[in-house]
């Protein structure tokens, strides 16, 4: 799942536990796509990239709560390791910049599973569907030029009638 994935039908269909869950794919997926790129460019353009994600989660946080403070103290030391990572990747130590983003990919793949049971659980009110009067969407993948892409179809003529 690059990030070029279209994520259009996962977000008009997700409620707000499931934007974080999103978002937590979001920058394991850049994560990895620095650390599979040979590039420097490409390397440092998805760790910013998760950076970026990783920013929205933070400002999301009502620090009102005591658990929002400690995820905070947590997304700090993520942010810290993504950027060891991004400032070796730009220096002369590209192959060292895979133990800071190891590390950074654990911390996250622990919450996200953790994120994951929550939203499993049927007795947390998850809250309403961000976009409640969305079209449907029905997305799929197609073959096309030696690659898969992702289809979307916004066509509300579509789907079975009841």
């Amino acid at each position: 799942m690059g990030t070029n994935t279209n994520y259009t039908a996962k977000i008009s269909n997700a409620d707000p536990l499931g934007l974080v869950i999103i978002t937590y794919e979001l920058i394991l997926t850049n994560i990895i796509e620095a650390l599979n790129s040979k590039d420097v460019i490409k390397s440092k353009k998805s760790l910013t990239k998760a950076r970026q994600f990783l920013a929205d989660l933070i400002t999301a946080l009502d620090m009102s709560h005591e658990i929002s403070r400690n995820l905070m103290s947590i997304y700090i030391y993520i942010n810290k390791l993504l950027i060891e990572g991004e400032l070796k990747a730009s220096g002369s130590k590209f192959s060292e910049m895979e133990k800071p983003l190891e590390e950074a990919s654990a911390i996250l793949n622990e919450l996200l599973s953790s994120w994951k049971t929550l939203h499993e659980d049927e007795n947390i009110d998850k809250g309403e569907k961000i976009m409640p009067g969305a079209l449907k969407v029905y997305a799929g993948l197609t073959y096309k030029g030696g690659e898969l892409e992702e289809f979307v179809d916004y066509d509300e003529k579509r789907g079975y009638k009841a």
